[in-house]
């Protein structure tokens, strides 16, 4: 028995394909194919890794011995080795699926796993930067809050040393008037025209400082909504460079597993976003009609 009908029976007792064995020596199909045709024959450190796969000596697999523990090969389709070859070999061509190389089977998933923890990094970038945002909206309303409290308290402290003039004022009017009674009504007339001017004076300061407490609240709901635009802007800026990188779009960002999830934290972030700046808006009016009430007192 020659060496390529040997071949071509161990290969199939063992039941690997061309494909497969080529696989193990590190030659292409070709090669195999070359061998048992018998159009060339192996080196020797090839016949040494085929004596290993197949647990048989280089001296049986080469001499022309048979082999006296395997049955003889017959294909009874077609009556020939050849015929054997061409039917791995159509097998293959119609759909048999082929091993990766040994490249693909190691880089692969090295690169799998690079992108994953791309993506989770990009993650943590995000929900950092937003939690940094939300600690200075919150720390720059807590500032405007202290600065107005100030401001209305030294209007308060201003009104009311003024009005504890005006009647340190009138006390020293009724007491000219009980002291000269034959110029009391002119005294009476002047004591009526200075409490109708303090009151008016003291009406224009009440609504300069109202005014002033209402600038300070467009001021602060003014500078919520810009923060509230830029951290939208800002993850709307991100969400699409990532889709750019991924070569895809938010209209089918939907059919690819990472973008799934990518999409969903752009969705939650956005929500976020929003329900703090209706909290940020609320806290401004409300700051602004405690000082309004501590106005109207």
């Amino acid at each position: 028995m020659n060496f390529n009908d040997k071949l071509i029976q161990l290969r199939k007792l063992k039941g690997l394909s061309q494909e497969e064995l080529g696989y193990e020596l590190n030659v292409t199909r070709q090669t195999i194919s070359k061998w048992e045709l018998g159009q060339s024959t192996p080196e020797m450190e090839n016949l040494i890794k085929l004596s290993k796969i197949f647990n048989i000596s280089v001296d049986m697999l080469t001499n022309d011995k048979n082999l006296p523990s395997l049955p003889k090969l017959e294909d009874k389709s077609s009556g020939s080795f050849e015929n054997v070859i061409e039917k791995d070999e159509k097998v293959l061509w119609e759909g048999k699926p082929k091993k990766s190389s040994y490249l693909m089977q190691r880089i692969l998933p090295l690169g799998i796993v690079f992108i994953v923890f791309l993506v989770f990094i990009g993650i943590f970038m995000t929900i950092q930067s937003f939690i940094s945002g939300v600690f200075n909206v919150f720390n720059t309303a807590g500032n405007m809050q202290s600065q107005m409290i100030d401001q209305m308290g030294d209007i308060q402290n201003q009104m009311t040393g003024q009005a504890g003039d005006m009647l340190n004022g009138m006390s020293n009017i009724v007491s000219d008037i009980t002291a000269d009674p034959m110029g009391r009504a002119t005294t009476l007339s002047e004591l009526e025209e200075g409490y109708n001017n303090d009151l008016q004076q003291l009406d224009k300061e009440y609504q300069e400082a109202l005014n002033q407490a209402e600038e300070k609240h467009q001021e602060a709901l003014d500078q919520v909504e810009q923060e509230h635009q830029t951290n939208l802007d800002e993850i709307e800026t991100e969400y699409q460079s990532t889709l750019a990188q991924w070569g895809q779009t938010a209209a089918t960002a939907g059919k690819n597993g990472s973008l799934k999830v990518e999409t969903a934290r752009y969705n939650s972030d956005k929500n976020r976003v929003s329900g703090q700046y209706d909290f940020d808006k609320n806290t401004a009016l409300s700051s602004y009609n405690i000082k309004k009430t501590q106005l109207d007192r």
